[in-house]
């Protein structure tokens, strides 16, 4: 349950900030934004950063549970050879 709320306060979190500054930019240069405008500050942006993260955070653990899995993989025909 924890994992699974601390996930949608992160969703939530990234899409208050890319909205909350968006809608900041828009009002401080006093420009009306466009259909597109609004699809890529309001929808694509938020979800390209949480992809982002994801696909960043599974190379991190790949990358760090390759060693692991080397290791592994040496130390195992050398067990199976002592015994012999």
């Amino acid at each position: 349950m924890r994992a699974w709320l601390r996930r949608c306060l992160l969703v939530l979190a990234v899409f208050a900030l890319c909205w909350g500054g968006a809608i900041w930019y828009w009002r401080a240069s006093t420009r009306v934004p466009t259909a597109g405008d609004l699809a890529g500050a309001m929808l694509v942006l938020p979800l390209s950063l949480l992809l982002a993260f994801w696909l960043g955070k599974k190379l991190l653990a790949r990358l760090a549970a390759g060693p692991a899995m080397a290791a592994a993989a040496t130390a195992a025909p050398q067990a199976q050879a002592a015994p012999t």
